[in-house]
């Protein structure tokens, strides 16, 4: 599953394309069940403008634009459905270089659309160059909400049993 938002200092950009790479073979790409946002199509190894071409293009028509947007990908096998497979740099050309993935993405204001892509893993380096941020499972956050006051009520046990020692 690829999530893909815009930042929020950026309000109002959309995307129109998201290219991806992978080593898996096309026939593997072509056997998978994939799902994109609405009016969306997905194509094999097109261009990205200068960051190269990209096994996986997902495309939404000139009204198609999303922000944030899920493609999700089905039919692998446990083996080939793992994230290492889609952490291929592309076959760059032009100025800007090899990246993980690429997308076209679109100013509120419609004017001076453009590519944006990264050459690190889980980041964007168009826009503040920030890591991706880990989001606790729910089961993690379940164990905070109890943890905290756990702690909490042991850590008061631990209080009035000192007092009770000392007096």
């Amino acid at each position: 599953r690829f999530t893909f938002a815009i930042s929020s200092a950026r309000p109002g950009d959309l995307f129109q394309s998201l290219g991806i790479n992978s080593d898996l073979s096309l026939s593997t790409l072509q056997g998978a069940f994939w799902s994109a946002p609405t009016g969306w199509t997905r194509d094999f190894n097109k261009n990205q403008d200068g960051f190269g071409n990209f096994n996986l293009v997902f495309a939404g028509g000139g009204g198609e634009r999303v922000a944030p947007g899920v493609i999700e990908i089905s039919g692998l096998s446990a083996t080939d459905g793992k994230i290492s497979h889609f952490q291929s740099l592309s076959n760059p050309f032009g100025v800007e270089g090899a990246t993980y993935f690429a997308a076209h993405l679109i100013p509120a204001n419609g004017f001076a659309t453009g590519y944006i892509g990264s050459s690190r893993r889980g980041t964007s380096d168009g826009f503040g160059d920030q890591d991706h941020i880990a989001t606790p499972a729910p089961a993690g956050l379940i164990l905070a909400v109890l943890g905290i006051p756990a702690f909490s009520l042991l850590r008061r046990i631990g209080r009035k049993s000192r007092v009770a020692v000392a007096s």
